[in-house]
Formats: structure tokens, C-alpha cells, sequence
């Protein structure tokens, strides 16, 4: 198991985190600065949970893992008032974050989701070769085990764009919006409310049986010139209100109340747009120096 960097000043945060994490079956390191983390992180193939408030030392952690170690994925939680941090650290490489105080069962049910997730498609090495110009199409069945297959195929794609890492994480997320919201049909308080009562499997079984009879597939077009890279993910569902995350990050909030992949996404890609109805997303990175990275 990829042990988890706890890093925060408060000891007895570190102690309770780090309790919780042993208790889900991780291997939980703690660190009282980022110095510390950033140590350990070189020693290890990690994850680091750390303490976001502190803008200043919270960026030299994150130049360091850059430098440093590179295959380490930090995510962050942040009390609400100093979220706005989120943008620079999302564009440094964050993975996630999650906004203080810190539920359990919110933290239980999306960190180990980030985590797996982040897992399943973190192979750097390259699946899918890609010329300097092309066009491709690909359309799958709407069945979430196949996404981190898809992600991993687009492997040669994204190791061209900054902060692989994140880069992977939030494809795989939208792609899995898509699949979950779009072509199952179903919503975020279902599939946790599965995954706390241990019905999950059967939940999706039935939703994805449903589905592919119906030929409710995911489609992904992607467009390579030597400028930049465009990825457009649409799905057969009815959409959803993409302007309320948009609006809200215009207006300065960045708590990722609205949906944190696509609150991340905006941050992270150079370009991001939705079609009127929301069942489709077009993200574009720009290569070179004209990237916001």
C-alpha cells in the first residue's frame, strides 16, 4: 500500500488523521512541517495529506515534490476563508483538496476514492502514441471499470501536458462524471449511500446492465496540433447546471461546494467549456509557453 505523509502543525490532528488512516488498512506517516513531509517524500512513493492554510510553506512543500520527488500526489485540505490558495496549488500539481473542518465520512468515502483512482491510472508509461496532428474518436460502453483503461490510452496524450498527475486524475473524473450522471443516470448521494451500506457492486451491476442495453456510451474526440491538445467528453444524459461551479469560481469561491473535479478542471486546463445542456465538456491545454502552467 503507498503509505500516506500526514503533514500539519497540530499534533493531535496528525495523531487522529493518522489513527483513521491505520484503521482503513493505509500506512500513515506523520510530519509537523512541511520540511519534514517533504523529506519523507523524497523516501518514499507517497501521498501527502497536508494542512493548506499556510499559503507560503504550502507552496515551498509543493516546489519541493516538483523538484524532488515527482511521482509523490499531494492533496490538501484548507479552511474555507483560505481556499483561494486552491487556485495556485491546483496549477502546481494538487490532486484534490477537501475544506476544513474535516468529516469522516466525507474524508473516508473521497480520499480513498482519490487515492484508488489516482492509482488506477497513474502508469507513466506510454499506452498510445500520438502524431503531431490528429484527429480520433472512441466511444466505450458505460461501465466505470473501463475508465481508467480509456485514461491510460490517452497515456501518450497526457504525458505531453504539465502535472501528469493531475492531468489523469481530473480526465479520469470527468470521464467518470459521464459514465455515473450521464449514462447510469445516477447521482452522487446514491453512490455513497451504496458505498456505505456495502451495495455499491450490485447498484452499478444493475445500472450498467441497464445502460449498455440501451447503448448509453461515452464518446471521446481528441484533436492534437502542435499548439495545444483539446478533449471533448459527451454522454447520452440530460446534463446538469455547470454555470453555478463557473459563476461561483468567477466570483472568487473556491471551496469546490459546486464539484470539485470541475472546479480543478477549470483551474488546471487552459481552456474548459460545456454545451448548453451540460452532457458535454471540451478541455483544452495549450503546449508550450503560451500555458497558463
Amino acid at each position: 500500500m503507498t503509505p500516506i505523509i500526514i503533514c500539519d502543525p497540530s499534533e493531535q490532528t496528525r495523531m487522529l488523521l493518522g489513527v483513521s488512516f491505520k484503521a482503513w488498512g493505509f500506512e500513515a506517516i506523520t510530519a509537523e512541517n512541511e520540511r519534514a513531509a517533504a523529506a519523507l517524500a523524497m523516501k518514499h512513493e507517497a501521498f501527502v495529506l497536508t494542512d493548506c492554510d499556510r499559503s507560503a510553506r504550502t507552496t515551498k512543500l509543493m516546489q519541493i515534490i516538483e523538484e524532488k520527488a515527482p511521482m509523490t500526489r499531494v492533496i490538501g485540505y484548507v479552511s474555507p476563508e483560505f481556499s483561494p490558495s486552491i487556485r495556485t496549488f491546483a496549477r502546481m500539481g494538487m490532486l484534490s483538496f477537501f475544506l476544513k473542518p474535516l468529516e469522516v465520512r466525507e474524508l473516508h468515502y473521497s480520499f480513498i476514492k482519490t487515492i484508488k483512482t489516482s492509482l488506477a491510472v497513474g502508469s507513466r508509461e506510454r499506452e498510445g502514441d500520438f502524431s503531431v496532428r490528429e484527429h480520433r474518436e472512441l466511444s466505450f460502453p458505460p461501465d466505470p471499470s473501463r475508465i481508467p483503461l480509456v485514461v491510460r490510452q490517452l497515456t501518450g496524450l497526457i504525458n505531453r501536458m504539465p502535472n501528469g498527475h493531475s492531468a489523469r486524475y481530473l480526465l479520469y473524473g470527468l470521464i467518470e462524471n459521464a459514465v455515473l450522471y450521464g449514462s447510469l443516470k445516477l447521482t452522487k448521494e446514491r453512490v455513497i449511500a451504496a458505498y456505505e451500506s456495502d451495495t455499491l457492486g450490485p447498484l452499478m451491476e444493475r445500472a450498467v446492465d441497464i445502460a449498455t442495453d440501451k447503448g448509453r456510451n461515452v464518446r471521446i474526440t481528441y484533436d492534437v496540433v502542435p499548439a495545444n491538445i483539446t478533449i471533448t467528453i459527451s454522454d447520452p444524459g440530460t446534463g446538469f447546471d455547470w454555470r453555478s461551479s463557473f459563476d461561483a469560481l468567477a466570483a472568487g469561491d473556491c471551496t469546490g461546494r459546486t464539484g470539485r473535479t470541475v472546479l480543478l478542471s477549470k483551474i488546471y486546463f487552459d481552456e474548459m467549456r460545456y454545451n448548453d445542456a451540460g452532457n458535454e465538456v471540451t478541455v483544452t491545454i495549450r503546449l508550450g509557453t503560451n500555458s497558463k502552467h
